[in-house]
């Protein structure tokens, strides 16, 4: 069973009406303070139930409101019985004859079924009673009318900033032929390109005695806000009684100007270090990022700062971990270093650092520092090479590049190849092993006449495959001579994985090489880590998008070692993915590839 209840009682022959609605005064003049007061009567029952009584008051129509009609504004109080009263503390700006709908409703009604809340009206509903009226509103106070006079304010800072306390003192100069009790308010308002002034920030009142002839000060004072167009009028207004007798609008009174809100956020430093190479994993570190401050005032602030994995695209990668600061003041050209205690974490790579600055939880600052250090493997030892040769060749450690001689590099401990070839082709290689906090001089002896040879012995399963040295094809259990140095071989065979790797031959020796191809298995999935995987594709040969398609929302980079350059380039969603391919992927957080 449905009822629908008013607090509780029973919604039944309820008779509430309006009496004696009056509104002061009956002339208003523009922005003129509206009192609207009156009773509301209940037949029947005992008057405590709550009923809502809105006036709203519809302004004159001007010619651009034929269509839309011109604006109503409502104000509503909530009788709980006998008298009410509403304001329209502001008034109104546009002259004409406007029109005054005082109605009474219902107060929230609310509709159960068996003692359950089932829905919760408010107003607008029939109204119980309703009153209307029309009233004109004139031009601003007639002169012989204005018996106290508003002078020009003195503001003091005479251009303050946005947060900066204002002094505005207004002088009124009373023409009243005897003393009163005068209530001056005093509207601070935002700039208007239009005659009237705009929008009021805030409001402000005070009341005193005042002798005929007599020039008194009314002093305000007012907490500026932000600077919008960045002028402020100041509309004074004076009452005797609530009777308006002295009104003045004071034009671009005074100008607000925005506070220079500016910081610099400088390289961090990790150990003391810009940019250093070599933090080992789990290591401690302390990372200082320090933050300049350009502002015209000092600020409290707060500073997050993210450390990231590295990413080839420039931007930040996955996010490792992120740091806090409590608020801080900072003054004007001032320098807050803000420290973090952490230890190396992520991969054995690169990472970025991100800092951000806070004044009252608006971002105004930000910067990214790309590989802000370089996390190595942990606890590692390290020594030195010295590599020359009597003209400029390019040489390799352990297949990488590292520059021209003369040359110094510094390398984890253990054994090492290296290799050196001049731009003719001419090359040389050799092996080392490096001790911690050892510096080896190699001569790499490549000479312009030419290097020496060495032999390769090959065997590869299945027969099937096609295998390639150097973009040559060779055959099972084939001997080759090759110069000393590196070289790359290549396998394919259909239903296996593609397999290639660099190999080294040294001079007047034989290196053997074995290539086993893995049969690829039917489907499948492959668990990746945040970060760079370098995994074979098992899946069909098809397009990257297809392909990719369990860890689009993870991907960051995906590159594809190519087989003739043997050179990693990126791919794109349009190209094919070659099952048993080798693929270097970046994801942004640990995931698991199906396909």
């Amino acid at each position: 069973m449905e009822r629908t209840e008013l607090y509780g009682l029973p919604r039944q022959d309820f008779l509430f009406v309006l009496k004696n609605v009056a509104y002061t005064p009956k002339t208003p003049r523009q922005k003129e303070v509206i009192t609207i007061k009156g009773e509301v009567d209940l037949f029947k029952i005992p008057f405590y139930a709550p009923v809502w009584v809105i006036a709203s008051v519809t302004y004159p129509q001007k010619w651009w409101e034929f269509l839309l009609g011109s604006p109503t504004v409502h104000e509503m109080t909530v009788a709980i019985g006998g008298k009410f009263e509403i304001k329209f503390a502001e008034g109104f700006d546009r002259e004409g004859e406007y029109t005054l709908a005082v109605n009474l409703y219902f107060g929230p009604t609310i509709t159960t079924t068996m003692g359950t809340l089932k829905s919760l009206t408010l107003p607008p509903l029939p109204s119980l009673d309703t009153y209307e009226a029309k009233f004109t509103v004139g031009g601003e106070l007639p002169p012989e009318e204005a018996t106290y006079e508003p002078l020009q304010p003195q503001v003091s800072p005479a251009n303050p900033t946005e947060g900066t306390l204002v002094t505005i003192v207004c002088p009124i100069v009373s023409h009243d032929t005897q003393a009163a009790t005068i209530k001056v308010t005093c509207d601070v308002c935002y700039g208007s390109i239009l005659p009237s002034p705009g929008a009021i920030i805030k409001t402000y009142q005070s009341s005193d005695s005042i002798q005929p002839g007599q020039t008194k000060n009314f002093t305000f004072t007012h907490t500026e806000v932000a600077p919008n167009d960045g002028k402020r009028d100041i509309v004074v207004s004076v009452y005797v009684d609530s009777t308006l007798k002295g009104y003045n609008h004071f034009d671009d009174a005074y100008s607000v100007s925005a506070i220079a809100m500016a910081f610099d956020l400088g390289q961090p430093t990790i150990n003391n270090l810009i940019q250093p190479t070599n933090i080992a994993l789990g290591t401690a570190i302390t990372i200082v990022c320090p933050i300049i401050s350009r502002c015209s005032s000092t600020q409290q602030i707060t500073v997050k700062v993210n450390i990231d994995e590295g990413s080839a695209w420039g931007t930040p990668g996955s996010v490792i971990g992120t740091f806090t600061s409590g608020p801080s003041s900072i003054a004007p050209n001032g320098t807050l270093n803000v420290t973090i205690n952490t230890t190396a974490k992520g991969a054995i790579d690169r990472k970025d650092i991100e800092v951000w600055v806070y004044v009252g939880g608006v971002e105004k600052a930000y910067n990214h520092f790309d590989d802000a250090f370089w996390v190595t493997s942990a606890g590692v030892a390290k020594g030195a090479v010295n590599f020359t040769n009597s003209y400029p060749v390019r040489v390799y450690v352990d297949f990488v590049y590292y520059g021209d001689t003369p040359l110094s590099v510094e390398l984890f401990t253990g054994t090492h190849n290296w290799a050196a070839q001049d731009t003719a082709g001419n090359q040389n290689s050799g092996s080392f092993t490096l001790a911690a906090g050892q510096t080896l001089n190699i001569d790499v002896n490549v000479k312009a006449g030419g290097g020496d040879t060495g032999t390769l012995h090959i065997t590869f399963t299945p027969l099937t495959a096609t295998v390639t040295v150097d973009g040559s094809p060779v055959v099972n259990g084939g001997n080759y001579t090759l110069s000393a140095g590196y070289h790359w071989w290549v396998a394919k065979a259909s239903g296996y994985y593609m397999d290639t790797a660099q190999f080294l031959i040294l001079a007047g020796k034989t290196t053997n090489i074995t290539i086993l191809l893995i049969k690829i298995p039917s489907g499948g999935s492959i668990a990746l880590k945040a970060g760079w995987n370098t995994v074979t594709y098992t899946g069909p040969t098809q397009v990257a998008s297809a392909a990719l398609q369990s860890i689009m929302p993870y991907i960051v980079l995906v590159y594809f070692l190519n087989p003739q350059t043997q050179q990693y380039e990126v791919v794109t969603m349009d190209m094919q993915m070659v099952s048993g391919g080798a693929y270097y992927i970046n994801v942004s957080a640990d995931c698991t590839w199906t396909f």
